[in-house]
């Protein structure tokens, strides 16, 4: 039976899938290199399931793994014949109805499964902010991000051309970002012409670029700059910006540096630099005018495109990513310029990330808030990011220069 297959599959892959290696998108693409025979369908259902499972991880309980991912993918929506035929062959008294509401759906699995227990799908609402709506949070768990892509003016009109050409749906949030359905094979697009056209970066990480305000002819960092979005989008609304770019990953730099060449944009000064290390920095102090702490986080508010990390978070490993912010804080402040701008960025909703620790480095730095907020972007298929900019003006107390 084709059902049966196909939930065997989901199966292995949940068990064989070891979410703190590498994203769950990564796995797929060399679970189907290993599998190139699966067909186009077999690919999405599997995909379907497996995301379906994690996006109610802690939805359901007190049933089998096969029933959790079954009733996951009923609950999501679900309308794959061959799964729902396998639904009622595994349970064929169920009044399970795809057109019903969803408490009318679980009443209907829990009349079949009596022993099936009804959770919370994000059961740590104490330690969100006080502007992050839970229910607004839990159903944005349910639905499928958009992929977003942002455009290099130049290239604007022969995209959108192309796009319609092959008949690949898109809206337009603004002129330079387009919102896709997230199974797009956008990449496929680079090549030719258009091999600079776009990056792809979320939404929301598109925002923080509007709270940069960087001057041309400026020092500039992006200290844990990753795969480089954030200083290609410096790079994009401010040229003329001297920029350097860190990360303490050499694998990382160099895609950085790859990415840039592809772009047309110059590449910035780019180097090595663990931030958690005792050694001190190539620079004199107060060199930057700006700079961009991307920090490392639990990542909370990307979980609806990363769900597989929604079953693997637990509170008490916030104690250590708090730690990890305040260090790398507490590292780079001081290269600022008295005057410059910090601009702090989180992918996360928790308080003990963003709030609390914009209260620790106002407290150890004189450091002028201009702006905090949460980059909301639940509603529109985006992720949810934080930012708070500061303007820099030295060490609130000299002595915490000897801890």
């Amino acid at each position: 039976m084709i059902g049966e297959r196909r939930l065997e599959n989901a199966k292995k892959v949940i068990e064989e899938f070891r979410v703190l290696d590498f994203p769950l998108s990564r796995f797929f693409s060399n679970y189907f290199k290993e599998n190139p025979k699966a067909g186009s369908k077999d690919r999405r259902v599997l995909q379907d399931l497996v995301y379906a499972f994690y996006r109610y991880y802690h939805g359901i309980g007190a049933v089998s793994i096969e029933d959790k991912i079954l009733v996951a993918y009923l609950l999501m929506g679900g309308m794959e014949n061959s799964i729902l035929e396998l639904w009622k062959s595994r349970y064929p008294g169920s009044k399970f109805d795809t057109s019903n509401s969803l408490e009318k759906k679980k009443e209907a699995i829990a009349e079949v499964l009596p022993a099936i227990e009804w959770g919370a799908l994000f059961p740590w609402k104490e330690f969100i902010a006080q502007g992050i709506d839970p229910q607004e949070l839990e159903e944005s768990y349910i639905n499928q991000p958009k992929l977003f892509i942002r455009i290099y003016e130049p290239y604007a009109k022969i995209l959108k051309q192309v796009l319609n050409e092959k008949g690949i749906g898109f809206e337009e949030i603004n002129s330079y970002c387009l919102a896709l359905d997230n199974r797009t094979n956008i990449n496929s697009l680079k090549e030719g012409d258009l091999k600079s056209a776009f990056e792809i970066q979320d939404l929301s990480s598109q925002t923080t670029g509007e709270y940069f305000k960087a001057v041309p002819r400026t020092n500039w960092w992006d200290c844990c700059a990753g795969a480089g979005g954030k200083s290609l989008l410096l790079s994009q609304l401010y040229p003329g910006v001297n920029l350097w770019a860190s990360d303490s990953r050499y694998s990382v730099i160099q895609n950085l540096e790859k990415r840039y060449t592809e772009s047309g944009f110059p590449c910035p000064r780019t180097f090595v630099q663990d931030l958690l290390a005792e050694d001190n920095l190539a620079f004199r102090e107060g060199f930057f005018e700006g700079i961009i702490l991307d920090a490392p986080c639990s990542g909370s508010g990307t979980w609806s495109r990363t769900p597989e990390r929604l079953g693997n978070f637990h509170p008490s490993s916030l104690g250590r990513m708090v730690e990890i912010q305040k260090k790398i804080g507490d590292k780079v402040i001081p290269y600022l310029n008295k005057g410059g701008a910090l601009i702090y960025i989180t992918c996360s909703i928790f308080k003990a990330e963003n709030e609390e620790i914009v209260d620790y480095f106002m407290d150890r730095y004189k450091l002028k808030l201009e702006s905090m907020q949460y980059l909301n972007g639940m509603n529109q298929g985006a992720d949810t990011l934080f930012l708070a900019r500061f303007i820099y003006e030295g060490f609130a107390n000299p002595s915490l220069l000897d801890l």
